[in-house]
């Protein structure tokens, strides 16, 4: 089965700068993947694991982020990324389909009164 790209482009972390740098968004994830100093670089983000997105719009310096990620467990992604608010309403499209999907939580045996 072949897994469907939703969108691809260049990134750059803030404060930190890779070599062909790519990020890719697929139906339930991100990846970021480029080459640092120490080598490789790949980073997955399950978009489950994704608590908010924030397009920060007027951006023009590529080492200021514009898009920032923050997720469930309190750890802030900052990167730029061409065409920020695209990648922004996109991210938030997939995230209630993966929600659909997600089991209900469970109800406890004996509710408080």
């Amino acid at each position: 089965m072949r897994e469907i790209t939703v969108m691809t482009g260049p990134f750059r972390y803030e404060g930190r700068r890779l070599a062909r740098a790519r990020a890719r968004l697929f139906e339930d994830r991100l990846v970021f993947s480029g080459m640092g100093w120490r080598g490789p670089h790949r980073r997955l983000v399950s978009l489950a694991d994704v608590a908010s997105v924030e397009w920060i719009d007027g951006v023009r310096d590529r080492r200021t982020a514009n898009l920032v990620l923050t997720l469930h467990d309190g750890e802030t992604i900052r990167v730029w990324i061409r065409s920020a608010g695209l990648w922004k309403f996109k991210i938030e499209e997939l995230m209630p389909k993966l929600k659909r999907h997600a089991t209900p939580p469970k109800k406890a045996l004996y509710p408080a009164a």
